[in-house]
């Protein structure tokens, strides 16, 4: 019995890593977009079984995030805080995700952590949305998007990854203005 419980720790160990080590791959590239929370999410199902997660474990995949990342203490509390915020809403983001993208333009990584914000606060799935639709501001104008575009292409580290995410970000001003280019 003793050999049991100590693979199914060692299994409940090597899966808490795996969403750990998923996480912090999400936040490595952050900048980009929010469909990166797909794979965390494919993870966090696969480990959890659709289950929720306990707070020990979404301790524990903090932690793990925590210590990949690199993180200081100064900047961990509200880091792991979002990293809890994921795993403890992995099982309704989904379908949420789903929901937000089908009415909306663009799904950022911001847009994804407001969500799973809301889907803190909220326990059914269209209050959630309401609440993520009231959060939403007017438009913001063309240099204001601009500007934001330019500040996520300088935290790039390679130089493609920055001239593809101009382009990207030129190309969606374009179209969102009606400017043929």
């Amino acid at each position: 019995m003793a050999k049991q419980t100590d693979k199914s720790s060692e299994k409940c160990t090597a899966g808490i890593a795996a969403v750990g080590v998923a996480i912090a791959k999400a936040y490595g590239k952050q900048a980009i977009s929010g469909e990166l929370l797909d794979t965390v999410i494919t993870v966090c199902d696969r480990i959890f079984n659709g289950n929720p997660a306990n707070s020990i474990d979404q301790k524990r995949v903090a932690e793990d995030v925590a210590r990949i990342q690199g993180w200081t203490k100064a900047s961990e509390g509200p880091r792991k805080s979002e990293v809890r915020k994921i795993v403890r809403n992995y099982n309704r983001f989904g379908e949420a995700a789903d929901a937000y993208r089908a009415k909306h333009d663009s799904f950022t990584w911001h847009t994804a952590m407001k969500l799973l914000t809301c889907l803190n606060k909220e326990k059914t799935l269209s209050k959630a949305l309401a609440l993520m639709v009231g959060k939403e501001t007017a438009a913001p104008k063309p240099m204001k998007v601009m500007g934001n575009a330019i500040s996520k292409i300088m935290n790039l580290e390679s130089k493609a990854a920055k001239v593809v995410a101009f382009q990207d970000a030129l190309e969606t001003l374009c179209r969102k203005q009606d400017i043929d280019w």
